[in-house]
């Protein structure tokens, strides 16, 4: 039963999540619902009584999910808590290449959540090892039928922006690995073809091709995976290529990926079993059974990279010495993965791909693969219907030879991993049937571990005897806590990419002011390039903020897809990307980035063609990871200065805005609203430190020019 003659007042330390779903719940149980306060004071009140309930001071910090819970039954009603549960749960994590974050419609449009089990959940599961698995086994099982769910319908409805690639073309058909066929598609529109419409494919995903015409209910022409993707082309790897029917225009549909799920599901239930039969000191030290085993001293070390800075060489000693898990902490730019191939003495050029082929079996399947490659090209010219007969003996043929060559390079794969010290994969890669046989490693490494599942962790970490957890919980948001504290953790402090005025903002926001830069990049310019000239204060200072305000610069939202765009902003944005170019930087350094799918289509619109190749626009999730010398932010939301965040969607999740600014090494320009970005406490403080550090301008002259 709702209690509606009541009405409480939350503590404004709730997060953008709890709000959002907060919103939902008092909709679906029939109660008022609005906001007081500005800023970082906004507060949200539910109930519908006249008088007012103070239910959490503001001095009691963040609450977790599990006590709002209980503050929701104690004022409102258990009906209130048990629908906020619901929600709360169905907020489950999104699928590969959406780090965290799944659109999940409600009556209020659609909200991003961010999944995972609160802090209390975890004190609460801290050693039911079997209790845990089961509960997120649900979670997947949630997860997945939503996927799809909202795959099945974008798809037969023709929506789904990102999720379907139209009017492609085939220009090519090679052998691939194991007897796979690899079809290179590209835009059917131009010559030389342009980029690819903005999409969401990635690489393994799994996809199938259809006539761009066909019906939703079409027969198939392949499925396969994302082998290779390219600003303007997308390979996928086939078992077989189609017989007929690849002379039309083709689209590219993307599946829900089940192979992933199913992989971790069968993690869940080794973790579970493991820790009911002796379990491991592993999964013992992960889940508070026994605290971690003494660090095992270490004598002298042969450093192989001899440019290790300090926190770097400490990270490794922690990772050698530790007898279960240790955990490196590395912010943007710090070199947490130089760390890690310290640690685990990579070589160049040791792709399973590249091993095979420098086998002797491999060797043994050159003739198949050349019989193949010209059969191939053989089939691509026999697609008129009078050649039916002729392409039925082709592909009999290339089904013989690829049968072979399968067989030859499965002895290879297994020569190969037999003889392997280090394997390098992705976390559902670890169980693949190539490497279930093979003993269980003395040390997993994973990295960006703060982005994984955690059941795809332990898909990896139940394979070794040690682990070594390495990523950033302050970058794109994580699903593995990360403690930045304690005996086996290790942050890294020296950062090796950006000027300092650009780190010192990331540095005092969200890493207690610990990064400092090292020498060769702490004032490094653009001005410093080879071929940069001009002394204009906007394109030699390391921070640039460009205004919109009072511009006439609106936002817009998508009619399919709901994303967000701003033509006006991008325009500016452009702008400024010209001027870049004009005084010498080169396109390849140069890196357009934004929160929103609608607004990279607007600023890839405005890329000169000859560009597109050189010139990178990307959202933000797509540039983790990445670096350029200067990097051009537009934020996209402009709301007439909404407080309290309400109006800046993605921008208000702090991780997101520090991947975007910190992917520039020598420039970065934040293209926005400046009415707006104030409404947020932590956007304002950007604001305000690119305004003081660096070079500030209005739009309007970049879009008057």
């Amino acid at each position: 039963m709702v209690q509606k003659d009541v009405q409480i007042l939350l503590p404004a330390s709730l997060t953008s999540r709890q709000r959002a779903l907060l919103h939902e719940v008092a909709e679906e149980c029939g109660l008022a619902h609005s906001s007081t306060g500005e800023g970082s004071q906004r507060r949200l009140i539910l109930g519908d009584a006249e008088v007012t309930r103070d239910c959490v001071s503001d001095g009691d910090g963040p609450i977790a999910d599990d006590a709002l819970a209980a503050l929701l039954e104690q004022h409102l009603g258990a009906a209130v808590r048990t629908a906020f549960q619901g929600s709360a749960a169905q907020a489950t994590t999104a699928g590969p290449g959406t780090h965290g974050i799944q659109a999940r419609p409600g009556k209020g449009g659609n909200k991003a959540q961010v999944s995972g089990p609160s802090s209390g959940e975890r004190s609460a599961n801290c050693g039911d090892v079997p209790g845990f698995a089961a509960r997120m086994q649900s979670l997947l099982d949630l997860e997945q039928a939503a996927e799809v769910s909202a795959a099945e319908a974008a798809l037969d409805g023709g929506g789904g922006r990102g999720l379907v690639l139209p009017n492609l073309r085939l220009t090519g058909v090679e052998a691939g690995l194991l007897g796979r066929s690899l079809l290179t598609l590209v835009h059917n529109k131009g010559t030389p073809p342009g980029p690819l419409p903005v999409h969401k494919f990635g690489p393994h995903d799994i996809v199938r091709l259809r006539a761009s015409k066909a019906a939703a209910g079409a027969p198939v022409l392949a499925e396969g995976v994302v082998y290779r993707l390219r600003d303007d082309s997308i390979v996928i790897a086939v078992d077989d290529t189609p017989e007929d029917g690849l002379d039309v225009p083709l689209r590219l549909e993307k599946l829900v990926n089940t192979v992933t799920h199913t992989r971790m599901k069968a993690a869940l239930n080794t973790l579970a079993s493991a820790s009911e039969h002796g379990s491991s000191p592993l999964i013992d030290v992960c889940f508070g059974r026994r605290p971690a085993a003494p660090a095992t001293p270490l004598g002298p070390v042969q450093w192989t990279n001899a440019s290790l800075d300090e926190t770097q060489r400490e990270a490794v000693c922690a990772a050698l010495s530790c007898p279960d898990l240790a955990l490196i902490h590395g912010p943007p730019g710090t070199g947490k993965t130089t760390a890690v191939v310290e640690a685990i003495v990579q070589v160049l050029d040791v792709s399973l791909e590249a091993k095979v082929l420098r086998s002797d079996n491999s060797a043994l399947a050159k003739d198949c693969r050349k019989e193949m490659k010209a059969l191939n090209a053989q089939l691509l010219k026999l697609q008129g219907r009078r050649e039916g007969a002729a392409r039925r003996g082709v592909r009999s043929e290339l089904r013989l030879l690829a049968k072979e060559e399968r067989k030859r390079q499965e002895r290879a794969v297994a020569e190969v991993l037999a003889a392997t010290r280090v394997v390098c994969c992705t976390l559902a890669g670890v169980d693949a049937r190539q490497l279930r046989d093979l003993p269980d490693f003395d040390l997993v490494v994973v990295d960006e571990a703060a982005q994984a599942l955690e059941p795809a962790c332990w898909s990896a970490l139940l394979r070794g005897k040690r682990g070594l957890l390495a990523g950033d919980h302050l970058q794109l948001p994580p699903t593995v806590g990360m403690a930045p504290k304690g005996p086996r953790s290790v942050m890294l402090t020296q950062q090796y990419r950006m000027h300092t005025d650009i780190m010192d903002w990331c540095s005092v926001a969200l890493y207690g002011g610990r990064l400092v830069a090292a020498p060769a990049v702490a004032a490094h310019t653009l001005a410093d390039l080879p071929g940069v000239h001009g002394d204009d204060s906007a394109l030699c200072a390391a921070l640039l903020f460009i205004d919109t305000a009072g511009c006439d610069c609106p936002e817009a939202v998508e009619r399919e897809g709901g994303s967000t765009y701003n033509p006006r902003e991008a325009a500016a944005a452009m702008a400024h990307v010209a001027r870049l170019l004009a005084a010498g930087v080169r396109p390849e350094d140069v890196g357009v980035i934004t929160p929103y799918a609608a607004q990279v289509a607007r600023l890839r619109e405005l890329r000169p063609p000859e560009l597109a190749a050189r010139l990178e626009i990307s959202t933000v999730d797509g540039f983790q990871g990445r670096e350029k010398e200067a990097v051009v932010i537009s934020c996209v939301r402009s709301s007439g200065g909404e407080a309290g965040g309400a109006g800046v969607g993605f921008l208000a999740d702090a991780r997101r805005m520090n991947v975007a600014v910190t992917r520039a090494r020598r420039h970065c320009a934040l293209v926005g609203d400046g009415d707006t970005l104030a409404g947020d406490a932590f956007l304002a403080g950007l604001v305000d430190h690119a305004s003081a550090r660096g070079e500030y301008e209005s739009a309007a002259d970049l879009l008057e020019g």
